[in-house]
């Protein structure tokens, strides 16, 4: 991932931890790029827009996204993590998002409200998961009901599997798990998903790219905003 340690609030924090999660996303960047929404002209860093001679009295739109998210089916999407407080201060904010997705760019913004407690500590289970190559040990679903949830303390007794492989197999999409609801311990129900982490169904995400719903909500549908007649930079 791309400039973490320039991250600035303990929200971008938890989205960018959630697409780390999210096995269809396979590029991470942190403010990577920034445009002048009025020419929609992009820029490689915002210093670099504020260098470029313009005629006296032009005064460019400045937006530097959070995040731009690559999927593994190529395509981009921009993320704007943005506190609900910060917002109720900023009320044309909406603008601009309305003004970056005017130029043919996905763009989706989330506030705190989609990272609960639960999720978050969910989140930061799976994260030191992320990437390994572990294989999973053979085992058998015989002893449990394949279209039936089990606790996870059931599920690990009844195959002999351990909780790191609980989780990898909740990353790779052989289980799956609410994450914003119950925290990973002994009485998180646990589904059987299809290990294919690339068909996500909107009311039962596989695996354990339920994201915080960052998969649901951020990737798909984030926080709907409306454009303002006013117009605000970032």
């Amino acid at each position: 991932m791309s400039g973490v340690n320039q991250l600035e609030s303990m929200l971008e924090s938890n989205v960018a931890i959630a697409a780390e999660v999210d096995p269809r996303v396979i590029k991470i960047e942190c403010q990577p790029v920034t445009f002048d929404l009025n020419t929609g002209r992009e820029y490689a860093a915002k210093q670099d827009l504020v260098s470029t001679g313009h005629d006296r009295g032009y005064k460019p739109w400045v937006y530097t996204p959070d995040f731009r998210f690559t999927l593994r089916d190529g395509s981009t999407i921009f993320v704007e993590g943005k506190g609900t407080r910060w917002l109720g201060r900023h009320e044309d904010f909406p603008q601009v998002i309305a003004a970056v997705r005017g130029l043919g760019h996905r763009i989706e913004m989330v506030t705190e409200g989609l990272f609960p407690d639960t999720l978050v500590r969910n989140l930061r289970l799976l994260k030191p998961h992320v990437g390994s190559t572990e294989c999973m040990p053979e085992w058998s679903r015989e002893p449990v009901a394949a279209d039936h949830p089990l606790p996870a303390r059931r599920l690990l007794e009844a195959t002999s599997l351990t909780q790191r492989h609980l989780f990898l197999g909740l990353l790779r999409g052989i289980f799956s798990c609410d994450l914003a609801v119950v925290p990973l311990g002994p009485k998180a129900l646990i589904h059987f998903g299809n290990g294919d982490c690339q068909r996500r169904r909107k009311n039962r995400p596989r695996g354990g790219a339920k994201l915080g719903q960052l998969s649901v909500h951020v990737v798909e549908c984030g926080e709907r905003v409306a454009p303002r007649q006013t117009r605000s930079s970032h």
